[in-house]
């Protein structure tokens, strides 16, 4: 058996399979109701040469749910640079599924951050898991991209050079032509905010205090020191 988290929801392998478990019957089918809601989703993607997905759900019980169990690297985990790249294109990919061009709408994936993305490299497969509660919501595309990024400036150093090579990978995969700096600017201040009191309210004690400071103030610093670099890249076209 592998587990993979306690809080705020018990997660864990066993047989190859894994299992998600909820405080209650209907926070199980709220999430469940939100990944149905979500585009099918198996795609080719030409530019990276992978096959784009999302986890699959074996069986539903009352107050947990069962997935398959993904082969790979999870990005949290990769020392590749490239796999940024692989990010970006997996994101790219799902949101074209009901990209509207008039306003740069689709279907969001809620909880795009890099521990949500396993690569297989043998199979060459990207998968997702665990979409978040903005799942299958049809909004800014640039709401994923700001969490994804705001999960990055959030690690607990200051490594600009490395930060930079980060994003600059990732939207090589992404691109950067349907996408505003100014919408990315605010959902990225929202969603730095959102973390925080997120993060206040799972825990309890002092620790998860200074977990949710230190995590907004490196998220505020590293985002401050990148951020003329990536209007640049977003605006230059």
């Amino acid at each position: 058996m592998k587990l993979f988290q306690l809080t705020p929801r018990l997660v864990f392998e066993s047989n190859n399979k894994v299992y998600k478990f909820f405080k209650s019957n209907l926070e199980c089918k709220e999430e469940l109701e939100k990944i149905k809601n979500l585009p099918v989703f198996e795609h080719y993607d030409d530019f990276s040469k992978h096959k784009m997905r999302i986890v699959e759900i074996l069986s539903i019980y009352e107050d947990f749910y069962v997935m398959e169990y993904v082969e790979g690297v999870c990005l949290s985990n990769s020392n590749n640079i490239q796999d940024y790249i692989l990010a970006g294109a997996w994101l790219k990919s799902f949101h074209n599924c009901t990209l509207n061009k008039n306003d740069n709408k689709a279907i969001l994936f809620g909880d795009f951050v890099k521990s949500h993305l396993y690569i297989d490299y043998k199979n060459k497969e990207i998968t997702a898991i665990d979409p978040g509660s903005g799942a299958a919501i049809f909004d800014e595309i640039e709401i994923d991209i700001s969490r994804f990024l705001v999960n990055i400036f959030a690690t607990k150093n200051i490594q600009i050079i490395l930060l930079n090579r980060i994003i600059n990978k990732f939207f090589s995969g992404y691109g950067t032509d349907t996408l505003s700096f100014s919408k990315l600017d605010n959902q990225i201040k929202n969603r730095i905010f959102k973390n925080f009191t997120k993060t206040i309210n799972l825990g309890s004690g002092i620790k998860k205090y200074f977990n949710a400071y230190l995590s907004l103030v490196f998220s505020k610093i590293n985002y401050l020191l990148i951020k003329k670099k990536l209007k640049n890249k977003l605006e230059k076209l």
